[in-house]
């Protein structure tokens, strides 16, 4: 499909992952087919399944089954229907990602670090308008302490935890995810919340708990075993709390002490309050293994053509073995791997236990690739000695268990939707048959073995067109402001070692004495966290004579539809603040204050016109908007400092937003043109520089 956002003169486009599959599925009947139910370990031979509007009408017998002319007949014979795979541990930012899951056959995925674009994103596949997969999302992450991501929210107090556990259920999130760094108390507050509301808290298992105190504390849930191994060490051994679970000599620990027997009454602990665990086996396998090890290995070789091209360079830039000498990365890398030993004993034990557990993958974390790595969770779990039904139960039939859904799909039976696969061969005796795909069936859609293929052949010729090849033109358009323009330009992005966008601006001087400030942003990133495919921001605001905010208009356009933002200072000292977020959720707010200054959420260009024009930054209050909402932040600015002989200056500005710091460097050249400019965070940095004109 393509989508098409219009404003003006300009267009915004961006082809996702989807061929023209517009129409939904007619009435059909898959007949002589195999039926592998999942509800218990057996098979019904030469069945006929019936479905309309999604739903399976009947199912029995072929002989027993009457075919009205209206179905569309789909020959099942020599293949097995079973339910569709679930992935319950996704970080799903980029349409392209919708392609791979369908074509490995997974139909439903559990989003673990939400925002709105996962509420739109729902919406779009409620109506219909996608095909899936089927999507659950978690609330933004909630960590203790400072975060290392601007969608991350810190939570230290525990009053305001309980809080934001109401805030995020009332947003429409379904289950709230918490991390490492939080305090017992916090996690207790947001425990108790999360009880009282009928959600699940998941996530991480805090460092200062051991995974039974978190289950008390109201955790349902716990990923990727991390922390597993607090309190069940041998005994004289245990992980203080200045040491981080990837740390060499905890790695180490965890691969000589662990008590198995300990791990063994865990799971039982478990099974009896049916506490549920998302191992995720295979994202240690790949994550934090070196770049070239990566790349050679042969079963990603063929599926890394399928992903796009900024996610690729975001895996090379958090390449663990750039940041490491051989000598201290090699030990730590093997240790790594023997700890995905331990990992999968753990698995075993639970399962042998009677604990619950889920197949989940950590994707789109370094070369965990869509759909494939569910079929590498899968043979991960057979490996652990599970026989292939009970692989398939924890990505089937226990993931609607775990999200209440049983009546709506994870077996196949009349009434429930028809979320199923058609296979050429059986998974009950070889895991690997699961992903032998003929078909799926999801949200309504009938997608064929062509039709697939051809979302993947999609996928493979957009995958390498990325920025600045895959952005459109973009102009500001004609000149409206009565004043004359003092500043314009065109500054190309780079990010995480690539070049992601474009951003144009215009400064005018306004007869009146104010300023008009002109930008559009058209960018896509592949960062972890961030939204995925293009979006172009366009602002235009109005600036006091002394460069704080009197007026702004910022719409965001992309895939899924459009933001928009309204700011307007009033007379009676207060800032009207109107937000229109991607998923439709409108929020008005009045925020009492003295004028302020544009924060770099803002305008990165507003920076520019208060340095040419000498407007004091020391010492300023600023205003932020971001994803953890609006923030009243403090920055301060550094007199030039002279870089060359040829009269280049650079300019620093600290800007204190909440748990996250952030510093701009500002190169001006001797005329006043801005040549550079670079924004650094915790991790990343990202750059501005002039182009030519």
């Amino acid at each position: 499909m393509i989508y098409v956002c219009l404003k003006g003169k300009a267009a915004v486009m961006h082809v996702t992952s989807y061929p023209q599959l517009s129409h939904l599925m007619v009435p059909l009947a898959i007949t002589h087919v195999t039926v592998i139910p999942m509800d218990t370990e057996r098979i019904l031979p030469d069945q006929t399944v019936l479905i309309e509007d999604d739903r399976i009408v009947a199912m029995g017998p072929a002989s027993a089954i009457p075919l009205e002319a209206f179905y569309t007949v789909i020959d099942g014979t020599d293949k097995y229907l079973m339910p569709g795979l679930t992935d319950m541990h996704v970080h799903y930012w980029s349409p392209n990602e919708a392609a791979l899951f369908l074509a490995h056959g997974v139909t439903v995925v559990r989003n673990m670090a939400g925002n709105p674009y996962h509420l739109a994103l729902q919406q779009q596949l409620q109506r219909k308008k996608l095909p899936g997969p089927l999507l659950y999302t978690t609330s933004p992450l909630i960590e203790g302490g400072p975060p290392i991501h601007s969608a991350w929210r810190a939570m230290t107090n525990a009053d305001d935890a309980a809080k934001l556990v109401h805030t995020y259920a009332e947003r429409g999130y379904q289950q709230i995810k918490i991390y490492n760094q939080l305090k017992p108390d916090v996690v207790r507050a947001m425990g108790q919340a999360a009880r009282e509301l009928g959600i699940r808290m998941v996530g991480h298992c805090s460092n200062f708990m051991t995974f039974e105190e978190a289950s008390e504390a109201g955790q349902s849930c716990f990923e990727h075993f991390t922390g597993a191994w607090r309190g069940h060490f041998k005994p004289g051994y245990e992980q203080r709390s200045d040491q981080y679970n990837l740390q060499l000599d905890v790695l180490n620990m965890v691969n000589e002490k662990l008590d198995y027997d300990a791990i063994r009454r865990l799971g039982h602990y478990l099974a009896k309050h049916q506490i549920w665990n998302c191992p995720t086996l295979v994202c240690y396998h790949y994550m934090l293994n070196a770049q070239c090890e990566c790349e050679a290995d042969p079963l990603l070789q063929s599926f890394l053509k399928y992903v796009v091209h900024a996610e690729l360079k975001s895996w090379e830039e958090l390449d663990p073995s750039r940041y490491q000498e051989p000598a201290s990365f090699d030990p730590w890398i093997a240790a790594i791997h023997k700890r995905n030993e331990a990992f999968s004993r753990i698995a075993s034990l639970l399962y042998q236990e009677g604990a619950p557990l889920l197949i989940g993958t950590d994707t789109s974390v370094r070369y965990i690739v869509q759909g494939l790595s569910v079929h590498q969770e899968l043979a991960l779990f057979v490996a652990a000695g599970m026989r292939p039904f009970e692989a398939l139960r924890c990505g089937t039939s226990e993931a609607a268990r775990f999200l209440d859904q049983e009546d709506e799909w994870g077996t196949i039976k009349v009434g429930k939707r028809a979320n199923m696969l058609l296979l050429n061969a059986n998974p009950l005796e070889n895991i690997q048959a699961a992903s032998q795909i003929e078909a799926v069936c999801v949200n309504g859609f009938y997608l064929s073995r062509k039709d697939l293929d051809g979302m993947l052949a999609h996928c493979e010729r957009m995958a390498p067109a990325g920025p600045p090849q895959s952005l459109p033109h973009i102009v500001l358009g004609n000149i409206t402001a009565r004043g004359g323009v003092v500043a314009h330009g065109t500054w190309r992005e780079h990010y995480m070692d690539g070049e992601t966008g474009y951003l144009i601006y215009r400064h005018s001087h306004l007869l009146d004495g104010n300023w008009l400030i002109e930008e559009q942003h058209i960018f896509e990133y592949g960062e972890l966290f961030s939204q995925g495919g293009q979006q172009h921001r366009k602002t235009r605001f109005h600036l006091a004579a002394d460069g704080t905010i009197r007026q702004l208009s910022e719409t965001r356009e992309s895939w899924l539809g459009s933001e928009q933002l309204e700011i307007t200072w009033l007379k009676t000292g207060a800032y009207m603040i109107r937000r229109k977020e991607i998923d439709g959720y409108e929020q008005t707010q009045v925020l009492t204050s003295v004028p302020l200054l544009a924060a770099d959420t803002l305008s990165f260009t507003a920076f520019l016109l208060l340095i040419k024009n000498n407007i004091d930054l020391t010492n300023r209050l600023a205003l932020s908007i971001d994803e953890t909402g609006t923030h009243i932040v403090s920055l301060h600015g550094s007199s030039a400092e002279a870089l060359s002989q040829d009269g280049e200056t650079q300019w620093q500005v600290q800007i204190q937003r909440p748990d996250l710091p952030i510093q701009l460097s500002i190169n001006m050249a001797s005329n006043g043109e801005c040549l550079r400019l670079e924004q650094t965070g915790r991790i990343h940095k990202r750059v501005f520089a002039a182009m030519q004109s």
